[in-house]
């Protein structure tokens, strides 16, 4: 398994790189010195012997020469002074000679000691030889051959002298080879100075090649990212420096909450779309099944909840119905909060509620909380009137986003808004169409619905009749109890007729006292029979007595006509049971007439 590249800060590197740089330099720079030094040593110390050197021999030669410069005026002038002064001259020569034989060159060999020994057996030879015996024979007198005397004391001095420069030639050459040798040693020194300073500086800029290209080239390749908006890859993790892996994390990480911002604003944008669609959708519906099908079609699509429901509260009474999915009556009686809405936290708060399942506050209703999972209730209040709940579940615990929770809150809010119109509509067509007074339907209505039913009754080969009656001598209990009284009859009449008629049978006031009453899928033989029980209803009907007397009652007249029996025009329908109805009032009132016992009759 490979080991993972260690990631170093660029101030690390340049530490190690200038850190490297100066110690090899350093280093090198020491051992440098430390073979320099020895050399540059040696040739000051051989430059200094060679001068002490040369300061000795010239020193001899003076003395040397002075000696000789007495000893010849001794031997031309006999003046004692003369030797005097080259007795004192002759023991200044032994320190000359001593500083030459000490600095002669460090591993001399045996020519240069020679030459030296050789110097100073001249010297002496030359001083106390050859100057002792001329002296000598001049104390003893002039001397007979001077100019022998002094050749052959000038052939003895220039033995000295040439064995003098025989010496100091030696000696040159034996320095000049030294320090030659030691300029080579040195030139080399320079040369691995130079080859050093070299490679430190083609190391240097080897290093800050490979740093830059470390640095510059994944810049490079961030800057065209960003030049071309593809966004940045994430980092591999192979990138030794570290300000550079921190920018390229940054910067992928910048891009991903950004990408995942876009995408938010996008979804937002499209749930905002989607919200605006469906509210301009519910302002075209007009029926409750049509507003509460598109509600549950776009929460399916905008949420995907894994089952959902909406539950109606009615205008008239405490509990709720599932409107979607339908739910029969039976099925009904395990949930208690269908009976009490109260019982649901939601709508006893008037607030959402969105919990896991299995959170130590979720609500214990089993109809809105899944097994496992997470739910979403959603009250349907308007105006401080509950409407309704539309409850969401998801097996998923994590379901419920906020931005779900949004768009379904968004939803069921417009939702809410379209079906509080859709009820004001109703109540408004429905106060339209009824009677003030009775309760019942208008003569408006009954002039609406009576041909729809009509039709559908042809179209579909049913029977159908239609009822017309009036209250005997209403004129009367109007004059004799006024108007209020009148008013309380007319009510208690339309009540007794809408206790006694079948679920789908239309009551409607035609106009004061005058009343029909449609019967759908009712021949004129189930028409007369009902006819006959509402008139009975009507005679045994109890009127207040805070009002009426005591044993009042009232009493109707009724006509029928029936389809197809009588006719199958509805403009003939009503007015054969109109016939019937003054038949039944000429015949003396309470009774039922029907257009079958009229002298003629249509068959259209």
């Amino acid at each position: 398994m490979p080991l993972a590249r260690r990631t170093r800060s660029l101030r690390t590197y340049l530490l190690w790189g200038l850190g490297s740089l100066g110690l090899a330099f350093i280093l090198v720079s020491l051992e440098l010195r430390n073979f320099v030094h020895p050399q540059l040593l040696e040739e000051v110390n051989a430059q200094g012997r060679s001068l002490v050197r040369y300061r000795a021999q010239q020193e001899l030669l003076v003395v040397l020469l002075e000696q000789e410069a007495d000893l010849r005026s001794f031997l031309m002038t006999g003046d004692k002074a003369h030797l005097e002064a080259f007795a004192r001259e002759r023991g200044q020569v032994t320190e000359p000679l001593r500083a030459l034989r000490e600095n002669l060159p460090e591993g001399a060999g045996g020519a240069d000691h020679a030459q030296m020994e050789r110097l100073t057996y001249l010297v002496s030879h030359w001083q106390d030889e050859e100057a002792v015996h001329l002296i000598r024979l001049r104390l003893q007198g002039p001397l007979a051959d001077l100019k022998g005397a002094l050749s052959q004391e000038t052939r003895a001095f220039g033995e000295v002298k040439a064995a003098s420069a025989g010496l100091t030639r030696l000696l040159d050459a034996r320095d000049d080879e030294r320090l030659q040798s030691i300029e080579g040693t040195l030139a080399y020194a320079r040369w691995l100075g130079y080859s050093a300073e070299a490679a430190l500086f083609i190391t240097a800029l080897l290093y800050s090649r490979w740093l830059l290209m470390r640095v510059s080239v994944p810049l490079a390749d961030l800057a065209e990212q960003a030049k071309t908006g593809d966004g940045y890859g994430e980092p591999t993790g192979n990138q030794p420096v570290k300000e550079v892996e921190i920018l390229g994390r940054a910067l992928y990480e910048l891009d991903v909450r950004n990408r995942e911002r876009e995408a938010l604003l996008r979804r937002e944008h499209d749930a905002a779309l989607a919200t605006r669609a469906f509210e301009e959708l519910t302002q075209h519906l007009d029926r409750e099944e049509d507003l509460l099908a598109a509600l549950d079609q776009a929460l399916a699509r905008q949420v995907q909840a894994s089952a959902q429901r909406i539950l109606l509260h009615p205008a008239a009474g405490g509990g709720l119905r599932s409107a979607l999915p339908p739910m029969a009556a039976g099925e009904a009686a395990p949930y208690p909060m269908l009976e009490d809405p109260d019982r649901c936290r939601a709508i006893h708060l008037g607030a959402r509620v969105c919990l896991e399942s299995g959170a130590p506050t979720a609500c214990i209703c089993p109809l809105g909380v899944p097994e496992a999972g997470a739910y979403l209730c959603l009250p349907m209040v308007a105006s401080g009137r509950l409407l309704g709940l539309v409850n969401l579940q998801s097996r998923n615990p994590g379901h419920w986003t906020p931005e779900r929770r949004h768009i379904a809150a968004a939803l069921v809010a417009a939702a809410t808004a379209a079906l509080q119109g859709i009820h004001a509509l109703d109540l408004a067509k429905e106060r339209a169409l009824r009677d003030g007074l009775t309760g019942v339907f208008n003569r408006r209505f009954l002039d609406e619905v009576l041909p729809k039913t009509l039709d559908q009754c042809q179209r579909n080969d049913l029977p159908f009749s239609l009822l017309m009656m009036d209250i005997d001598h209403f004129k009367a209990f109007n004059d004799e109890f006024g108007h209020e009284g009148g008013d309380q009859v007319l009510r208690l009449f339309a009540q007794c007729l809408q206790a006694k008629v079948r679920g789908g049978d239309v009551v409607a006031r035609y106009g004061g006292e005058e009343f029909a009453v449609l019967l759908p899928h009712a021949g004129e033989a189930f028409a007369l029979t009902l006819a006959e029980r509402l008139r009975r209803a009507v005679q045994e009907l109890p009127l207040p007595e805070e009002v009426f007397p005591p044993g009042r009652h009232i009493t109707m007249s009724i006509g029928l006509a029936s389809f197809p029996e009588h006719t199958r025009s509805q403009e003939v329908l009503v007015s054969l049971a109109d016939q019937a109805l003054y038949q039944a009032k000429g015949q003396g009132r309470n009774r039922t007439v029907s257009a079958g016992a009229l002298g003629a009759l249509e068959h259209a």
